[in-house]
C-alpha cells in the first residue's frame, strides 16, 4: 500500500490531463512487473487530493527487486513533481502488508481502511492474547467482508522518525452514512475494540474506489 499526497482536484483518473497521463502510464507500467498480481487505488474521502494506491504482489521481494529497476525510478521520476508539498507526516510512503488471503474487499466502490499502530518496543508474542486473537480469527473467516493484516509502515527518510511503524491494517467494505456493509455489526464491533485496545493509536482512512 502507497499513500501518495496529490493537491486537491488532482484528475488521476482521467487521462486527458497531465497528471492522469502521467497515472495512466504508472498503472500500465506497474502491471507488467514480475511478481504483480493485481492493482486498486482510491481518492481519500475525507482528505481530498489523498490516494491509496495498492498493488498484490506475489511476495515482498518481488516487490523490492521490482523497486531496483529502472521502470521503478522511470516512474517516480514521473509522479513526484506532481506531490503537493507537505509536512513530513503526509509525504509519500508506503507499508508492506500481510493480508490473510485473497478479498473481494477490494472490488468494493468505496472501502474503509484503519490503521492500528503498535508500540515497537513491545514483545510480538505478549500482545497474542486470547481477545485478540479471537478478533483476528474473525478477520480470516470473513474475508470477503473484511480483511486485515500485520504490515510495517516505511516513513520517508527526511521525515522526523524514519523507523518502520509496525500496525495491523483493516479493510472493510462502507455504505457512507449507514457504515459497515457487513451485515454482523457485533462481530465488526468485536473487532475494531480488540484492535484499539491493542494499539497505542489509530486513524482512518475512506476510499472511492477506481477502476
Amino acid at each position: 500500500m502507497a499513500f501518495l499526497p496529490f493537491p486537491p482536484g488532482t484528475l488521476l483518473h482521467d487521462p486527458s490531463t497531465p497528471a492522469g497521463a502521467v497515472w495512466k502510464r504508472v498503472l500500465n507500467d506497474v502491471s507488467r512487473a514480475q511478481g504483480y498480481c493485481g492493482q486498486h487505488w482510491g481518492y481519500h474521502v475525507e482528505e481530498p487530493g489523498q490516494v491509496w494506491y495498492l498493488v498484490d504482489w506475489e511476495s515482498v521481494e518481488a516487490h523490492t527487486t521490482y523497486s531496483t529497476t529502472p521502470a521503478y525510478a522511470d516512474i517516480n521520476e514521473a509522479l513526484f513533481p506532481l506531490f503537493a508539498p507537505a509536512p513530513p507526516a503526509a509525504l509519500p510512503h508506503m507499508f508492506h502488508v500481510r493480508f490473510q488471503g485473497p478479498s473481494g474487499v477490494w472490488d468494493e466502490d468505496a472501502v474503509k481502511v484503519s490503521f492500528f499502530y503498535m508500540d515497537n518496543d513491545r514483545d510480538m508474542p505478549a500482545i497474542k492474547t486470547p481477545l485478540v486473537a479471537a478478533a483476528l480469527e474473525q478477520v480470516r473467516l470473513l474475508k470477503d467482508k473484511m480483511i486485515g493484516g500485520w504490515a510495517l509502515e516505511a516513513m520517508p527518510s527526511s521525515s522526523k522518525d524514519d523507523r518502520e511503524r509496525r500496525l495491523f491494517v483493516l479493510a472493510q467494505p462502507w455504505n457512507g452514512q449507514q457504515g459497515s456493509t457487513m451485515g454482523d455489526d457485533d462481530v465488526s464491533t468485536a473487532v475494531y475494540e480488540a484492535l484499539n485496545g491493542l494499539s497505542i493509536h489509530n486513524k482512518e482512512s475512506t476510499l472511492r474506489i477506481k477502476r
